[in-house]
């Protein structure tokens, strides 16, 4: 499982402001891995239960996470990125999570190959290390993304207070 986060620089989140509810992020730009034309609808899962679609127009979309995690810290608009992908970002201050108290669908990663017939021993570890590490790798994001998110309400131009 991997966690899909909404995320934005605070340069963006200062000059646009910083949505507290669904709706607000549909005049918002939006940086989309999905590659289709034309506006996106966002499914977002709110702690107490509730659902909420929010329709965005994509500025970019593109299947390369490093495209959009670059866009989103220039200040391009609010991505949308696989936690393990941007929480290095978000440790630096480069990124903020928007609407924390929200969740996107989570993702799933794959790992694809052609067949275990006739196997190099070389792929089989490959994908041994992974299956073994990969699950306590996405951990390991979710718990730095989470003391990296900047306390909310701290006004714009304030030191940053890491939680």
């Amino acid at each position: 499982q991997s966690r899909v986060l909404l995320v934005a620089s605070p340069a963006f989140l200062d000059e646009h402001g910083r949505p507290q509810t669904p709706s607000e992020l549909e005049s918002l730009p939006l940086l989309s891995m999905l590659e289709h034309d034309g506006a996106q609808t966002l499914e977002l899962y709110g702690a107490e239960g509730g659902k909420s679609a929010v329709e965005m127009s994509a500025r970019v979309t593109c299947g390369e996470f490093a495209v959009l995690l670059g866009a989103a810290v220039r200040g391009i608009g609010v991505a949308t990125l696989p936690e393990f992908v941007c929480a290095p970002a978000i440790v630096r201050g480069e990124l903020e999570v928007v609407l924390p108290g929200w969740n996107m669908p989570q993702g799933i990663m794959h790992l694809v190959y052609p067949s275990r017939r006739g196997q190099l021993p070389s792929v089989r570890a490959l994908v041994e290390f992974l299956v073994d590490r990969l699950p306590h790798a996405v951990q390991d994001k979710h718990v730095q993304c989470s003391k990296g998110q900047v306390a909310s309400g701290a006004p714009a131009g304030a030191p940053r207070r890491w939680r």
